[in-house]
This record gives structure tokens, C-alpha cells and sequence, in this order.
């Protein structure tokens, strides 16, 4: 019985996300932000004076589209992931569970061995 419960908790206790995790997707916005950003600005300028400034600024827009899908489908990912580890930090059934678990280890690594 004890060796059947000793998974189950280092299972329970490793799937439990730590506040240090850092997330790897939010860690890359700031690039991927910047490209974007470039990326608008020289296609901005590269645009003909002739054309109004709003036909411009589409334009350079509508060149930039791939950056500006990859920045905001990343900015997204990173606010559900962001959302779900506070969602999971602020549960009481598995902090219950696993004060449960270890309680159980506890008292059965404590309970002498039966032959």
C-alpha cells in the first residue's frame, strides 16, 4: 500500500505549477513585439508619397499581417496560460488533495512494517 501511494503524491506534487515557473511564451512578446513593430515602420516608409496617409498605414499594415498574427496569437496563449497558473494557484481542492496525501503518506510511512 505505501509503495502504490508514494507515486500517486510525488505525481500530484509535481503537476502542482510553483509561482517561479516562468512562461516561455510571455518571455518572447517583447521580441516579437519589436518585429512587428519594424516591420510596420520600414513598410511604412517605404510606401509612395502620393498615396493619403491612411492608404499608407493600411498598406504597411496589410504588408506586416504575418508579424502582427504571430505577436497577437502569442500575446493570447500567454494570457490563457498567464490566467490558467493563477486559476490553479488559487484552487483549495488540490492544496486540500495534497495536504490529504501527504497526510496519508505520513501516518503509513510512520506505521510500523507488518511482516
Amino acid at each position: 500500500m505505501r509503495s502504490l501511494l508514494l507515486p500517486l503524491v510525488l505525481l500530484t506534487l509535481s503537476s502542482t505549477p510553483s509561482s517561479a515557473e516562468s512562461n516561455p511564451i510571455a518571455a518572447s512578446l517583447p521580441a516579437m513585439e519589436q518585429t512587428w513593430h519594424a516591420c510596420v515602420r520600414d513598410a511604412y516608409g517605404r510606401q509612395p508619397s502620393s498615396q493619403s496617409k491612411q492608404a499608407a498605414q493600411l498598406s504597411a499594415l496589410d504588408e506586416c499581417r504575418e508579424h502582427e498574427d504571430t505577436y497577437v496569437a502569442a500575446l493570447m496563449a500567454a494570457q490563457v496560460a498567464e490566467d490558467e497558473a493563477e486559476w490553479r494557484q488559487t484552487q483549495v481542492v488540490p492544496r486540500a488533495a495534497v495536504s490529504w496525501f501527504a497526510a496519508i503518506t505520513a501516518y503509513f510511512a510512520a506505521a510500523p512494517a507488518r511482516p
